[in-house]
């Protein structure tokens, strides 16, 4: 059974937004930042439309594999949080609860990713 919480709606729109900005990002002074960047656009564009916990799900599943490569194309400075919100979401569909990705932890990746990329 597959369980979340009304915190997974906040959770996806947490890691969402980093990886909106990211997408929208016009900064592409190196490489990495710009696959990067890209990479993003494309979880976001599929992220964007969950709009349940049932969505959030099969919307991960899809994702995942794009952010794993996202974080082989990770720029030094943002790779540890990229690290984390993916090592985070990947725990959450093994053990089918969501409920773990609103944390402190992942809020601050999340805004550093935001930072960042914006």
């Amino acid at each position: 059974m597959k369980r979340t919480t009304r915190a997974t709606a906040m959770a996806v729109a947490v890691l969402v937004l980093p990886l909106a900005a990211a997408g929208c990002s016009n900064d592409s002074s190196t490489d990495d930042k710009a696959a990067f960047c890209k990479l993003n656009a494309e979880i976001d564009a599929v992220l964007d439309t969950v709009q349940s916990d049932e969505q959030a799900f099969a919307a991960f599943t899809e994702v995942l594999p794009t952010m794993e490569r996202a974080i082989k194309q990770a720029p030094k400075a943002i790779k540890p949080d990229a690290q984390k919100s993916v090592s985070a979401i990947r725990h959450g569909l093994d053990i089918e609860d969501l409920s773990e990705l609103s944390s402190p932890q992942l809020d601050a990746a999340s805004e550093h990713i935001r930072q960042y990329c914006s």
